[in-house]
């Protein structure tokens, strides 16, 4: 099982990168992640989506970085499936714990 980064996660490298949050772009992204894990990533996650969000989000975020946080939580969420793919699971609840503290 591949590990989901929490929206913590995201939201503090909105922060570093963009100088402010964008909740809203993590929600929408990963609306699906209750049910189905990192599934999820099969929506909502590729640039047409992005841009999609920028205009959405338009009214109330820059959409430079709307698009911008978007791109991140996508890159985020695949170094996360690169990360714990094919590691025991052992090892990837500890680099989980790790990652968590980083958060």
């Amino acid at each position: 099982m591949v590990r989901i980064p929490h929206k913590r996660l995201h939201e503090r490298i909105d922060r570093i990168f963009l100088g402010e949050e964008f909740p809203e772009v993590h929600l929408i992204k990963d609306v699906h992640a209750p049910r189905m894990g990192a599934s999820h990533r099969l929506y909502m996650h590729d640039p047409k989506s992005n841009f999609l969000l920028a205009l959405i989000l338009s009214h109330k975020y820059d959409p430079v970085k709307v698009f911008a946080s978007a791109t991140l939580h996508d890159i985020v969420d695949a170094i996360f499936t690169r990360l714990f793919e094919g590691r025991p699971r052992e090892e990837r609840y500890e680099l989980y714990k790790l990652l968590r503290r980083l958060v």
